[in-house]
């Protein structure tokens, strides 16, 4: 096979776009000193972004999984949901993750309440039934919780199921799934 210089021919495989792309993946790499951060959450106007919501939602979830820094993420969630008038569930489901992280259980509770009135979402009951649980030691109100949601709103959802039955089995109670 015979071939030029041209693109598309047999001789030589097109590599000229690679060290670009090289050079920018480079660009991107951070170095091993804790110096260097990503995104300087400090000198953030979250006011702003609360009035932009996809990059809003990315920011908090950016501060919530990745920066591990709900107290950033509460207080632009607590900005954003001002901003929506109280309206959005997904800002006050992320509050109340936001508050769970922080450790203040009731506050929480309220949010994924209010934002289950909005919009009745199963990650939002999932959340809830689990703070009830593992946290708020209500167990039964954990329950009671995941029996309304199956019977009302998400018939036979399996994440909803298995947590049920592995509250249960936490507390025991095999005969519920062996009674006609």
């Amino acid at each position: 096979m015979k071939g030029g210089n041209r693109v598309g021919t047999a001789s030589r495989p097109v590599t000229s776009l690679g060290r670009q792309v090289r050079l920018g993946t480079a660009s991107l790499m951070t170095s091993s000193s804790d110096s260097d951060v990503f995104l300087d959450v400090e000198k953030l106007d979250l006011a702003r972004y609360a009035k932009r919501p996809a990059l809003g939602k990315v920011l908090c979830d950016y501060l919530l999984f990745h920066d591990q820094n709900p107290k950033k993420a509460a207080e632009l969630c607590a900005e954003a949901t001002r901003v929506n008038d109280f309206k959005d569930w997904w800002w006050k489901a992320r509050l109340g993750k936001a508050y769970y992280r922080l450790g203040l259980y009731r506050l929480a509770e309220k949010q994924y309440k209010s934002s289950m009135k909005n919009r009745a979402m199963v990650s939002t009951t999932l959340e809830l039934g689990k703070m009830y649980a593992h946290k708020l030691d209500e167990p039964n109100t954990a329950l009671d919780l995941y029996r309304d949601a199956l019977s009302n709103r998400f018939v036979n959802d399996l994440n909803i199921l298995k947590n049920m039955a592995r509250l249960h089995d936490i507390l025991g109670m095999f005969s519920c799934f062996f009674a006609s």
